[in-house]
């Protein structure tokens, strides 16, 4: 993946999550860790509406966006991705060392595997998208 990307991914720490569900589309925020290449670790609870859906659809949507109000520094990432739950201890490790409060949480942790993205980064000129299938 461009350096630009991971740098840019690595130097947020949250983003929109989009599921499809029968009531049809929801978005929530969710702190996030990266593991590269093209992984997003997310939490959240078994009860939340987001991971009931992703039971029965596990394709997501993510949008990651800089805060600025300055046109030349805007910077934000679309992706679309599969997601599904973890056990695995490497996970929860990634996204404890960057939250560490979770740790006194119970954690049901998630990855969210990128399959397309297209980065904005208007440092590189107004408008300047990088667009990349992952598969």
């Amino acid at each position: 993946m461009d350096e630009k990307i991971v740098k840019f991914i690595k130097s947020q720490h949250i983003l929109t999550l989009g599921v499809n569900g029968e009531n049809g589309a929801y978005l929530c925020s969710c702190f996030y860790a990266f593991i590269e290449p093209n992984l997003i670790i997310v939490a959240f609870g078994d009860e939340s509406y987001h991971a009931k859906v992703v039971q029965n659809d596990n394709r997501v949507f993510i949008n990651i966006a800089l805060q600025t109000k300055i046109l030349g520094k805007i910077q934000g990432l679309q992706a679309s991705a599969i997601i599904s739950k973890s056990q695995a201890l490497e996970h929860k490790d990634a996204y404890i060392s960057r939250f560490t409060y979770a740790r006194l949480m119970r954690l049901n942790i998630y990855t969210i595997r990128l399959k397309w993205l297209k980065f904005t980064d208007n440092t590189l000129g107004f408008g300047k998208k990088i667009e990349l299938n992952l598969d």
